[in-house]
């Protein structure tokens, strides 16, 4: 009886770690990406308790999302000035600078903890993609920079900048065509 609980026990940890170590761990939450902007519509208050956590001072603006309601069943997306937000934001600016700097390899991890804290910052997965880039793994970037336009759906600025980053990797791919299709996109957003 012993062993028995003790082989199931051994097959659901295999289970977690072969689910959290493979590529599907950096899929996005079951949730369809936030609408676009509407005129007027009504916010409600939350229904979490208000709580009190450490203060963090941002580095930079931080992304505004719209809350689904709690009662949607999904994962929660956080709201536009948490502590999750600006943390997960803060990790970005120190990722970027250490990409700048050469340190490629501790930027990732940090860009890695900025998308377990908050899911839905497009820059975390905008900036892995360039990282990726930089390291020479193009396919891998390429993954990134798609779920970065998938989140920046809606915003104009950021989804230039990502369409542009894809046509470079789709050229330096040799995928000329579908590039300088997103060239011409990036160009009329």
């Amino acid at each position: 009886m012993f062993f028995v609980g003790l082989k199931r026990f051994l097959l659901m940890l295999s289970l977690v770690c072969f689910t959290a170590c493979s590529p599907a761990y950096y899929t996005l939450p079951p949730y369809p990406p936030p609408p676009k902007k509407q005129a007027s519509v009504p916010s409600y208050p939350s229904t979490r308790p208000a709580t009190k956590g450490p203060e963090v001072q941002s580095a930079g603006p931080v992304e505004t999302y719209s809350q689904p309601s709690s009662t949607a069943g999904g994962p929660r997306v956080p709201e536009e000035k948490s502590p999750q937000r600006i943390a997960s934001a803060e990790l970005v600016d120190r990722a970027r600078n250490l990409a700048l700097s050469g340190q490629v390899d501790e930027a990732l991890g940090l860009l890695e903890r900025a998308i377990e804290i908050d899911a839905y910052n497009g820059e975390a997965f905008y900036e892995m993609a360039r990282c990726w880039e930089l390291k020479g793994n193009h396919n891998r970037a390429l993954t990134f920079v798609d779920r970065a336009i998938l989140i920046f759906e809606g915003r104009p600025e950021r989804l230039k900048k990502a369409y542009l980053l894809k046509s470079e990797i789709l050229m330096r791919l040799g995928r000329t065509e579908e590039a300088h299709r997103l060239r011409s996109m990036a160009q009329s957003e």
